[in-house]
């Protein structure tokens, strides 16, 4: 929990880093995910560049639009989330608004385990302190573009490692998986899994 007022994360929400201040200039809409796109031996699972590519992107996709961000780990004796968390929330913030501005999103959620209060309780913390400086919430530094970010605590169910479980959950229903297997740009959240 030390780390959260640390001078390392002050110099970094100072100097600019904590706002997207990364020499990307093109704007929304752009086809950034293309830039996130790995290359060489450490490339493992499914690519990001490729998840973000099938997302909808421009005026024509639906709003709003949302990222998700999973730290409900459940697999017995792992701990990375809540160690990220309660050490340097903000930088998971950060890669949070980068991803929901790379996917043009209106919504970011932080999906916590419901057994890490101080991991929940630091990261609302920095939530509230990017909205004060004008890292999050609307028209995000002058730029037109407003994001807004919620902690949800989550029940706690192992299942919720697969991705559409855990959408299932966010939306307040039971934490099953789909019986179809559907991509993440299914469309809006709380209108999927084939119910409306």
């Amino acid at each position: 929990m030390g780390r959260l007022h640390s001078p390392r994360t002050r110099k970094r929400a100072d100097t600019g880093a904590a706002h997207g201040n990364h020499g990307n200039d093109a704007g929304p809409g752009t086809g950034r995910g293309n830039a996130v796109e790995p290359q060489g031996p450490w490339r493992r699972g499914f690519p990001t560049g490729k998840k973000w590519s099938v997302m909808p992107m421009g005026t024509e996709a639906r709003r709003p639009k949302y990222v998700v961000i999973n730290a409900d780990e459940m697999e017995p004796g792992t701990f990375k989330d809540r160690f990220l968390l309660e050490n340097n929330p903000h930088l998971t913030l950060e890669g949070a608004l980068l991803a929901a501005y790379a996917l043009e999103a209106d919504v970011v959620f932080f999906f916590v385990r419901h057994e890490y209060p101080a991991a929940s309780a630091l990261l609302t913390k920095s939530i509230a302190e990017a909205r004060d400086r004008g890292y999050a919430g609307t028209n995000i530094l002058g730029s037109g573009w407003s994001v807004e970010c919620h902690v949800h605590e989550s029940a706690g169910r192992y299942m919720c490692g697969e991705e559409t479980a855990l959408l299932n959950a966010l939306e307040g229903r039971r934490a099953t998986p789909a019986t179809n297997l559907l991509s993440s740009d299914r469309g809006p959240l709380w209108k999927t899994h084939g119910r409306q």
